[in-house]
């Protein structure tokens, strides 16, 4: 047998030798009292076997910890995006599907926006530097007409001043007025004085329901500073209408009612023809004065 086979075998028989059994053999360890005795040592290579699958088996068993570690970080980032983007929805999103609240410190643009007049929100956004004073004054005397009381008149008028926005127009929306409401008159002779601000842009007086023209007005700049006023030219000029009759009314028509009275009292044929003549007469008379029946007419 060759050199080279006998340390082989002598490798395999160190191999197969059992490390345990010199330990016991030896008597650096022995079986403690009623401790079972195997009837056979477990050989080296067994041993190393044994230890090779332990470690297999613990770092298999790291493995799998590490896998539920990365998956318990990936479910906690998880729930943190999802707690933020919760947050982001309440902070963010949420708020444009609510109605912008004036006096909360912030200037929701374009709901909110610097205040001028009765618009905007000057609790968040400040005031308007871009304005100008304007005085408007109505004046109205609803007495004097010759068949409609003052009362009936003035109950039919009001007024506001309104922005002639082409936009709002073709949206469908109500024209931008100053006045919430509508302003109205309390007294048969009355003058309103109002101060407004404006922005520029093409305003308008609107006055409904004056239908004799009983009511004028004009507008100021007072832009100035001071007690200066100037006038602001409008179109058309706004003047009151004038009732005017051409000539004194005739004797006619209280004769011609006088006469009616009578004949209207009388009984049968005879207040008829009573009446007729009467009304023959105004006739005849009314023929000789051509210019008597013209009805009064408004003149500006």
């Amino acid at each position: 047998m060759s050199s080279h086979q006998q340390d082989n075998e002598h490798r395999s028989d160190q191999a197969d030798g059992s490390i345990i059994a010199e330990l016991y053999e030896h008597g650096d360890k022995c079986h403690r009292k009623g401790e079972y005795v195997p009837e056979r040592y477990p050989t080296n290579r067994e041993v190393a076997s044994a230890l090779e699958k332990q470690v297999a088996a613990s770092v298999e068993n790291y493995r799998n910890y590490r896998h539920v570690t990365w998956y318990t970080l990936f479910i906690v980032l998880y729930m943190l995006v999802l707690y933020f983007q919760a947050s982001s929805f309440k902070s963010d999103i949420k708020p444009i599907w609510k109605d912008p609240v004036c006096g909360n410190n912030k200037c929701e643009a374009p709901w909110e926006f610097p205040a001028w007049g009765p618009f905007g929100c000057q609790a968040d956004c400040g005031l308007n530097p871009n304005t100008t004073k304007v005085i408007v004054a109505l004046s109205a005397d609803f007495s004097g007409h010759p068949s409609i009381s003052p009362a009936t008149l003035r109950g039919q008028v009001s007024w506001n001043l309104c922005l002639n926005d082409t936009l709002r127009t073709k949206r469908g929306l109500a024209p931008l007025c100053w006045f919430a409401e509508d302003q109205v008159f309390t007294e048969v002779i009355e003058t309103q004085i109002k101060a407004v601000y404006l922005l520029d842009g093409d305003w308008y007086v609107r006055l409904d329901g004056d239908l004799a023209g009983k009511v004028t007005g004009a507008v100021y700049d007072a832009s100035q500073g001071d007690d200066t006023l100037l006038p602001v030219p409008v179109s058309p000029a706004w003047e009151a209408c004038k009732l005017k009759r051409q000539r004194p009314a005739s004797n006619t028509g209280r004769r011609l009612l006088s006469e009616f009275t009578v004949a209207r009292n009388a009984a049968g044929a005879a207040g008829n023809d009573a009446l007729l003549q009467a009304v023959d007469a105004a006739a005849s008379e009314h023929a000789q004065h051509p210019g008597a029946g013209s009805p009064a007419h408004l003149e500006l």
